[in-house]
């Protein structure tokens, strides 16, 4: 793979390139498999993190059960149950309605709700499976672009 199809390639992709992809695609290019050589790329896009809903964090948490622990502990005046719903109808009403679970201050509030035992395991788990989104997809056509312009078939 000379150096302008490897830049190619990783403008294509977004990211570097493995040592594995490398000798992978390496191994198509005399070929020019661009179909396969978009295979590989698309098999390690990473996947990406979405702040969820209030209506999202609702729906776990009433589907899980937990729904009914928080709000008997918030009618029962427990201070982490009486802020979580305080912070939930901010994001709501005042905010953008979302929830960012990768924000250091709502792990620590989920951490802090799982400790006291007023948030499953199973709760945390569905938060995090409904906030990934895995990676677009490259098209092969973009892969036979970068490379017909790389290897100066193709001007833009």
């Amino acid at each position: 793979m000379t150096p302008a199809q490897q830049a190619a390639l990783v403008a294509v992709a977004g990211r570097d390139l493995t040592l594995q992809e490398c000798i992978d695609i390496d191994d198509l290019l005399p070929g020019r498999n661009d179909v396969a050589i978009a295979d590989i790329i698309n098999a390690n896009q990473p996947s990406t993190m979405r702040s969820i809903t209030v209506e999202e964090v609702f729906n776990v948490v009433f589907s899980t059960g937990d729904y009914v622990v928080l709000k008997t502990a918030q009618l029962q005046g427990h201070p982490l149950a009486v802020m979580v719903f305080a912070v939930l109808a901010d994001a709501k009403n005042l905010g953008p309605g979302l929830v960012n679970l990768q924000e250091p201050a709502t792990v620590e509030l989920f951490d802090q709700l799982q400790a006291a035992n007023l948030l499953s395991a199973t709760s945390r788990a569905a938060f995090a499976s409904l906030a990934i989104v895995p990676a677009e997809s490259i098209h092969y056509n973009t892969v036979s672009d970068s490379l017909n312009i790389a290897e100066g078939r193709l001007t833009l």
